[in-house]
């Protein structure tokens, strides 16, 4: 396999980039992405329909339906993160290394969704005889009501 994704560079590998990377889905927005004409994204649809790597659902939406394309594209933007991590002073900033770093936010929150761990179980609570309400163990009095919370 090539370090680059299929199509990459292309109207088609921009459409991809766009609903496999960046999460977009109408007509609209993977055009506010990805800057293309109409009839350039209207040829990338048609021809990523065509075969088989995208299907419609229903009349308004896209969706990358081949498994290995989404993987390519995936692992080629993780692989790209660490490069991009310190993206030059925004006057420097082009369209596209601007669009890269969009890329690499959402490739970071996505890799460390993967690896975080489950959420630590919440901390010991007493309840209130009072009012019901749920204290830290830790406190002596009633965060709602203010009575004591011993026994």
């Amino acid at each position: 396999m090539s370090t680059t994704p299929r199509f990459h560079g292309t109207w088609k590998g921009q459409v991809l980039e766009a609903i496999i990377v960046e999460g977009k889905k109408t007509w609209q927005e993977i055009q506010e992405y990805t800057k293309l004409s109409n009839s350039a994204i209207k040829q990338a649809l048609s021809e990523l329909i065509n075969s088989v790597l995208i299907g419609r659902v229903g009349q308004a939406k896209y969706r990358v339906t081949d498994s290995e394309i989404i993987e390519e594209y995936q692992n080629y933007y993780q692989k790209l993160a660490p490069q991009l991590e310190k993206p030059p002073p925004p006057d420097n900033l082009s369209a596209h290394s601007s669009k890269k770093s969009s890329v690499l936010s959402r490739l970071l929150d996505f890799s460390t969704k993967e690896k975080e761990e489950s959420p630590p179980p919440p901390p010991p609570t007493v309840y209130c005889k009072t009012c019901g309400e749920a204290n830290p163990i830790s406190r002596n009095y009633c965060g709602e009501c203010g009575e004591s919370l011993s026994d």
